[in-house]
C-alpha cells in the first residue's frame, strides 16, 4: 500500500480507503486533506442492504475514483466500527480471524460469507462483528461474543463447521484464529467518544476506594480513640472499619478460591475453610494504627488483584454459602463484583455519619475529586 503523502503521524492514509457510511437518502459529501480531494454520491442501488452502505475510495493519477460497493464488497454492514461493547454488554469475547484469501471460486466464496454473517447474527451470545479485506485479498474478521462458550458453540455450528473445512480446503492460502477476552477499550463511534473500561470498570473501582478510605482514616484520627466504641445508631467507628476489613477478605478469598477451582491452582493466601468463610463479632484491629495498616494494605492487595486481570478469570456464576444466614448462593460475577464495591462504599457513608454526630467533619469522598 502507498502512503498519501502530505498527512503525517498520527493520521494516516493509504492508497486503499474504506470508508463505512450508514445513511438513509441520497446525498453527497465532499472533504479536503493536503494531498487529495473526495468527493462523492452514494446513488448506488443495494436493494435491501441500500440503507447500511460503504464505499471504496481509491487514489487514481488525476484524483480520486468512485466504485459502487457490491453485496461481496469485504465489509459487513453493520455499524463500522462498532460502539463500545463493554458499556453495553459488561463482557466480551473476541474471535480474531485474520486472513489471505486465494483466487479460487470468488463467487462461491462471497455467498457462503454472506450466509455465515447471517447465520452468525441468529446464534445465542452474538454481539456483532466487523470485518475488512483489501484489494490483495488480505482480510481480517472479528466477532464478538458475549462469552467464550458462546464463541466455541458458534464454532462448533454444522453449517459453519462446513463452511470452515471448505475455507481450508479452498479459500483460504493463510489464516489464524485467535480468542481473546475483552478488557478494556476507548474510541470515537457514531461521533460519540466513549472510553476505556478500565476508566469505569473494577480497576477504578479499587482505587477510588483505596482513595476514599484514605480520607476517612485521615478524619478517624480526628477522634479521640475513646470514642471508637461509641455507638450511634448501633454503629461504631472500630465496627464500621473491621467490618470493611473482614468482608472484603472473605470475598477476595472468595473470588481466589473459585479461579483455582476452575484452573486446578492452589490459593497463595492458602485453602478457604469455614472459619475464613465467617466474619468474626470480635475485632482483630484495636487501635487506629492497626486499622489503618489493615486497611492499607488490603486495599493495595485489591488493586493488584484488579491490575492483575485475576477478576477476569472469575468464573460465573459464583457460588458460595452466605455467612449471614448460612444459605447457599450462586450469582453472576458482574453482580458480585458490584456488591464488593458498593458494600465499601455503603459503609463509608455510616462511618461519615458516626464521625459527624461524634463532632469530626468528614473528608469529601465523592470520585469526582479523586485525581
Amino acid at each position: 500500500m502507498e502512503r498519501v503523502r502530505g498527512l503525517e503521524p498520527p493520521l494516516r492514509a493509504w492508497k486503499a480507503i474504506v470508508l463505512p457510511l450508514h445513511h438513509t437518502r441520497a446525498l453527497s459529501i465532499q472533504w479536503s486533506f493536503p494531498a487529495f480531494r473526495v468527493k462523492f454520491f452514494p446513488d448506488c442501488g443495494l436493494g435491501e442492504a441500500g440503507r447500511s452502505a460503504q464505499l471504496r475510495v481509491l487514489r487514481a493519477e488525476n484524483g480520486l475514483e468512485r466504485r459502487c460497493p457490491s453485496r461481496n464488497s469485504g465489509m459487513h454492514p453493520e455499524e463500522f466500527p462498532l460502539p463500545s461493547l463493554l458499556s453495553k454488554y459488561g463482557q466480551a469475547t473476541a474471535v480474531i480471524f485474520p486472513n489471505q484469501r486465494s483466487a479460487a471460486d470468488p463467487a462461491g466464496y462471497g455467498k457462503t460469507a454472506e450466509r455465515m454473517l447471517e447465520l452468525a447474527a441468529a446464534q445465542p451470545g452474538y454481539l456483532g462483528v466487523e470485518s475488512v479485506r483489501d484489494e490483495q485479498g488480505r482480510g481480517i474478521t472479528i466477532s464478538y461474543w458475549k462469552d467464550r462458550a458462546s464463541a466455541l458453540a458458534w464454532k462448533s455450528q454444522a453449517e459453519h463447521a462446513r463452511a470452515q473445512k471448505r475455507g481450508r480446503d479452498h479459500w483460504y492460502n493463510g489464516y489464524v484464529v485467535r480468542i481473546a477476552t475483552l478488557t478494556s477499550e476507548y474510541g470515537l463511534s457514531g461521533h460519540e467518544n466513549f472510553e476505556s473500561s478500565d476508566s469505569g470498570g473494577p480497576r477504578l473501582w479499587a482505587r477510588y476506594n483505596a482513595w476514599a478510605n484514605h480520607r476517612l482514616l485521615k478524619s478517624t484520627a480526628a477522634l479521640h480513640e475513646n470514642h471508637y466504641d461509641v455507638e450511634i445508631g448501633r454503629k461504631t467507628v472500630r465496627g464500621l472499619w473491621n467490618h470493611m476489613i473482614a468482608t472484603d477478605l472473605m470475598w477476595l478469598r472468595r473470588f481466589r478460591q473459585a479461579i483455582a477451582e476452575s484452573s486446578s491452582l492452589s490459593v497463595e493466601s492458602g485453602e478457604v475453610n469455614e472459619e475464613d468463610e465467617t466474619i468474626k463479632e470480635t475485632e482483630p484491629h484495636q487501635s487506629l494504627e492497626e486499622m489503618e495498616r489493615a486497611r492499607r494494605s488490603l486495599d493495595q492487595e485489591i488493586i493488584e488483584f484488579f491490575d492483575s486481570g485475576m477478576a477476569d478469570r472469575i468464573p460465573g456464576p459464583l457460588s458460595y454459602v452466605s455467612s449471614l444466614d448460612g444459605k447457599s448462593r450462586a450469582k453472576d460475577v458482574r453482580t458480585l463484583l458490584f456488591h464488593f464495591f458498593n458494600h465499601q462504599t455503603f459503609h463509608r457513608g455510616q462511618l461519615t455519619v458516626v464521625l459527624r454526630q461524634l463532632g469530626v467533619a468528614s473528608e469529601m469522598t465523592d470520585i469526582v475529586w479523586m485525581e
